[in-house]
């Protein structure tokens, strides 16, 4: 059970400056439901553990990191972000297409085409939008300090996790994923969940974000101490501990390697404390932050189930996935969470509007189910 590199390169200096987040380090085997793995397990523990995980929940929490994440930095740059509105316009005017600072639900939107807009508001730093961002650098200084340590943070990520993570997961797979992640097809993302305030005993709460499965590859996400996230495990939401550091698998693995892997379905729940007394009582949702790290094939990649073992059968309609691209299987379920977040307006109808759920589509397009 060996890998191209057997020992995983130390992080850098910039990255054990930090204290490691979450909890101290645990044993693998715990009770909880989610597995806890040491970032500095020998290589060969390490991917047993993760592979016993991404074949199980879908969901690992990663320890041992000594990653300082640079929450309060993201929190000053929403800030000053919010002061400034013309900020807004400029970043989006550099990315037209899906845009940079998602703040349809700041506005008071709640449903774009009978879709429940997130209470959360996504900052999106993919390569594409880098690249326009880097060609306007007055707006990249009115961004502030805070910035480019938000930035440093992701690179480092990128440097150091990202390519012993992709290492494992072509082993998970059963095939090398690595002429599939040429283009480097990452999405540093920042997200604000601001606080909510609502009477006491109203529960028509918006979600902060809907139930989903990750289309990509895998996701990172580092929390702050602020609770919400769930994990669905068998016929359970189970919560997420607030301040670990989440790796989860999403389609695109799931897929490759005929649903041994699992893509896990999350969301984001709001956890409300009270304030007052009696008919004034006032339930706030405190504010949430999250750097998250999206990884995912090429676009232009092969879209196909691997089989590992002669007579395994196939999960998967092989005919509908005959010329089946990443790009296009994002087409289908990639609807739903753009217009979640408010960035897709069109009011006609997509494949991905024809269903109630990601699960439904896939079914539909890659099963030949329904």
């Amino acid at each position: 059970m060996m890998l191209a590199a057997a020992v995983p390169q130390p992080f850098s200096s910039k990255i054990h400056q930090g204290c490691a987040t979450g909890p101290p380090s645990a044993a693998p085997h715990t009770a909880q439901p989610f597995n806890c793995v040491s970032w500095t397990l020998p290589e060969e523990r390490f991917v047993a553990e993760l592979q016993r995980t991404a074949y199980s929940s879908g969901v690992a929490l990663l320890r041992d990191l000594g990653v300082n994440v640079p929450l309060a930095n993201i929190k000053r740059l929403f800030d000053r972000i919010y002061t400034n509105p013309a900020i807004i316009d400029r970043l989006n005017a550099l990315y037209p297409k899906r845009g940079i600072f998602k703040d349809a639900a700041l506005r008071g939107e709640t449903t774009i085409m009978n879709t429940v807009i997130d209470r959360k508001v996504p900052f999106d730093l993919s390569h594409a939008r880098m690249m326009a961002l880097a060609q306007d650098p007055e707006t990249i200084s009115e961004l502030g300090p805070d910035f480019q340590p938000v930035l440093e943070f992701f690179r480092t990520v990128e440097q150091d996790m990202i390519p012993r993570l992709n290492r494992v997961n072509s082993f998970l797979a059963g095939i090398d994923l690595s002429p599939f992640h040429m283009d480097k097809n990452y999405n540093y993302r920042c997200i604000d969940y601001f606080p909510v305030e609502c009477e006491a005993g109203h529960s028509s709460l918006l979600p902060r974000c809907g139930e989903h499965r990750d289309y990509g590859t895998f996701t990172l996400i580092f929390q702050d101490q602020i609770g919400g996230l769930e994990c669905k495990l068998g016929d359970t939401w189970i919560p997420v501990p607030a301040g670990e550091v989440v790796l989860m698998w999403g389609w695109c693995s799931s897929i490759v390697s005929n649903d041994r892997i699992k893509a896990a379905l999350h969301r984001v729940v709001a956890a409300p404390t009270s304030h007052g007394q009696g008919q004034g009582q006032v339930r706030v949702v405190p504010r949430r932050t999250t750097a998250v790290f999206f990884v995912a094939p090429d676009t232009t990649a092969p879209l196909r189930p691997v089989l590992k073992a002669p007579g395994e059968p196939c999960n998967y309609d092989l005919g509908l996935m005959e010329s089946l691209t990443v790009a296009q299987f994002k087409n289908v379920i990639g609807k739903k969470w753009r217009r979640r977040e408010g960035s897709d307006l069109d009011p006609e109808e997509d494949v991905g509007d024809r269903f109630a759920s990601q699960d439904q589509a896939v079914e539909y397009y890659l099963r030949g189910g329904i």
